[in-house]
């Protein structure tokens, strides 16, 4: 029988909070807010066309298995699952619309483990999600709908996920943190836990018409509007039962935009060809050309790869360049030079080196290229305010 919560929504909703701040320690104020709220959204996740899952990512403590754990205790139906297989995937939606809560620190990527890549693909839109499997002997369907929470000690090759979970990050805190039991956690809020879908059981109507009557917004679309409108349409009845006025909304859209183009900026710098930009436009303002405007391409080169840690030869360089008109012109010109070091203020074959001693220098032909500044810009207009 559960037990009668009179305590008003502000707070059990900020006692939620300040558990969280107890036992773990985020980067940015506004992921208590979203962890908060996707607690909400697991226990009425199905009035929603698609929903978003959650990838905890650690520093290394382990505290990102705390965060599973402590979410388990407020999530629907939560399962806590230390490894995936096809078998116990059956099992688990036989039982009914679990929140699914995984650590991941084991996989290089999710490939590794097909049932719960499978999984990750059919689970978050609503239709097109049924499986069908062998219940001894009879063929049954049944509906993969349902929230999933990732856990990683590090960030890896997620990419078969990337568009699917909204990323948050655990930092070390500089202040030691209280110790998680869970079993002593699991009796001490359980009031929360009740009370949560207390607020979900009388507020579903109203979070549903938030959620069909939501306005479209600059910077959300696609995969992230739809999958942002479901917290942001939480959020939204969470600030009316409060007395706020898009408290919660404001700063979980704040945080929707942020996170995108984070996402946005990293898979951008994942790109050669980016990076090739990036990397340019780095190397001309922190260093002066030639006295005749050209930069030496070696030179661009060399920075592109100690940078990003590649191996690529000049002209794969700038034929990346070239695509965008980023080298105004090229040319070939003759270097003196000694143990590699270009010496072409020197006309007459002759230097000294650090003993004062003369050394016979040879010349050498290296290309230089002439940047176009603008057209380099251009190219990076779309994410120039996400370049240092």
């Amino acid at each position: 029988m559960e037990e009668n919560i009179n305590f008003p929504p502000p707070l059990i909703f900020y006692e939620l909070i300040e558990v969280l701040k107890r036992f773990v320690c985020l980067p940015d104020p506004r992921y208590y807010l979203l962890l908060a709220v996707y607690c909400f959204l697991t226990h009425i996740y199905y009035i929603f066309e698609r929903i978003p899952h959650l990838l905890i990512i650690g520093s290394g403590d382990g505290r990102e298995s705390t965060v599973g754990e402590i979410l388990s205790l407020f999530c629907r139906n939560s399962r806590l699952i230390n490894h995936f297989t096809q078998n116990l995937t059956y099992q688990l939606i036989k039982q009914g619309a679990p929140t699914l809560i995984t650590d991941i620190s084991g996989l290089k990527s999710i490939d590794q483990n097909p049932a719960l890549s499978q999984l990750i693909c059919n689970s978050s839109k609503k239709s097109g999600s049924d499986i069908v499997y062998n219940d001894g002997g009879k063929i049954k369907t049944a509906s993969t709908y349902c929230p999933i929470v990732l856990t990683a000690s590090e960030e890896r090759n997620w990419s078969a996920v990337f568009n699917k979970f909204i990323k948050v990050e655990v930092k070390k805190s500089p202040v030691p943190l209280e110790r998680f039991f869970f079993s002593q956690a699991r009796k001490e809020f359980k009031k929360i836990k009740i009370w949560i879908k207390k607020f979900c059981q009388g507020n579903k109507t109203a979070i549903e018409k938030e959620y069909h009557n939501f306005s479209r917004i600059e910077g959300l679309s696609g995969f992230d509007e739809a999958f942002w409108m479901t917290i942001l349409s939480i959020a939204k009845v969470l600030d009316q039962s409060m007395n706020k006025t898009n408290f919660l909304f404001d700063r979980l859209l704040s945080l929707a935009k942020d996170t995108i183009r984070a996402r946005v900026k990293e898979k951008f710098l994942n790109n050669v060809e980016s990076q090739c930009l990036v990397s340019t436009l780095g190397y001309i303002k922190k260093n002066a050309p030639l006295k005749n405007g050209f930069y030496l391409a070696e030179a661009i080169c060399g920075h592109i790869c100690i940078q990003w840690e590649l191996h690529i030869q000049t002209k794969m360089v700038g034929q990346i360049l070239n695509k965008y008109h980023v080298i105004q012109r090229s040319k070939v010109s003759w270097f003196k030079v000694n143990d590699g070091k270009e010496k072409d203020e020197l006309k007459n074959g002759e230097g000294k080196d650090e003993s004062n001693q003369k050394v016979k220098l040879k010349s050498v032909q290296k290309t230089c290229w002439l940047i176009n500044n603008q057209a380099l810009h251009e190219a990076l207009a779309d994410i120039l305010n996400l370049v240092d």
